[in-house]
């Protein structure tokens, strides 16, 4: 029985894109190297696996670094992952490092990075999860739950402020350059991100970002705690076809709830908005009343974005 990593389901296009190799050149390595292979579909596309996937942002890496394509011909996998991993300048694996693939593993390690104040090896488990993981499941299969963890051990006091913020740095520099280029989208408007006044946590919505980027549209990211008006002058300006907010903590917040209110009030009509986030369902009655969606994970919000106009 294959496993879902061995599923052919990613065209070259999406394949260039997450490991930044050109189409042209992912075409050169199948036929002078036979490094990577794609399946074909009866009408001759190209569908990599996420297995092709980790392969190729390893070799990415390592040419990177000054190898050349054809002295890793003969590379194992295992062996790639620590090449990697020492041009990284972590330790190469032990018994007791996590799999490249160990999803619960590499959580793991990084929450105990982050307990031991250490973020250069916080910052080592990222790129390694980065690796081996696909986009979707490095963002919703880690971050997510290692941001809501990190959170939980803050309130329960098992950490401390000072660990929060470090992490939270970290994290978001990892995030930030997970869509590093500015590409050319596939659909004609652009979505706004941001959070309104007093929404100061953004981690959740840079992941947001992330997916909707991957899913082909150019985003204009706004950053946290701006006011209404710089919203909707925004939006009219640059002929948004949504406006994507989130809203993570204090739930229950009357200014937030105000402002989600005013934003379906001052938008403009052809404008949707859509509000996210861990506290999002606290402010419902403002979401109806506004006329927003809300959205309560990524298969929620890419029911949302098919809604929009082209």
């Amino acid at each position: 029985m294959s496993s879902p990593a061995d599923e052919p389901r990613h065209p070259i296009a999406a394949v260039s894109r997450r490991t930044g190799l050109s189409q042209q050149i992912l075409r050169a390595w199948e036929r002078r190297y036979g490094m990577v292979v794609p399946q074909r579909t009866p009408t001759g596309r190209r569908l990599y696996t996420d297995r092709d996937l980790e392969v190729l942002a390893l070799l990415k890496r390592l040419i990177d670094a000054g190898y050349r394509v054809g002295s890793l011909q003969q590379r194992t996998v295992p062996e790639l992952r620590e090449m990697v991993a020492e041009e990284l300048g972590s330790a190469a694996p032990t018994r007791t490092a996590p799999a490249s693939g160990d999803v619960a593993g590499l959580q793991q390690a990084a929450l105990t990075a982050v307990s031991d104040m250490a973020p250069d090896r916080l910052e080592a488990v990222l790129r390694q999860a980065a690796i081996a993981l696909p986009r979707p499941v490095l963002r919703a299969g880690l971050l997510h739950p290692l941001l809501d963890e990190i959170g939980r051990r803050w309130q329960k006091g098992e950490l401390r402020i000072a660990h929060e913020h470090m992490a939270s740095a970290v994290i978001r520099a990892f995030v930030l350059a997970l869509n590093p280029e500015r590409r050319t989208a596939t659909h004609g408007r652009p979505v706004l991100a941001g959070t309104t006044p007093g929404q100061r946590h953004e981690l959740g919505l840079l992941l947001a970002v992330s997916h909707v980027q991957d899913l082909g549209w150019d985003v204009v990211y706004l950053g946290a705690d701006l006011p209404v008006e710089e919203f909707v002058s925004t939006a009219r300006q640059c002929d948004a076809a949504a406006v994507l907010v989130s809203y993570v903590y204090p739930a229950h917040d009357p200014i937030a709830a105000g402002a989600i209110r005013d934003l379906g009030a001052l938008l403009p009509a052809d404008c949707t908005l859509i509000i996210g986030g861990q506290a999002a369902a606290s402010y419902a009655d403002a979401v109806v009343e506004s006329g927003a969606l809300l959205v309560g994970g990524y298969e929620d919000l890419d029911t949302a974005l098919n809604r929009l106009p082209a």
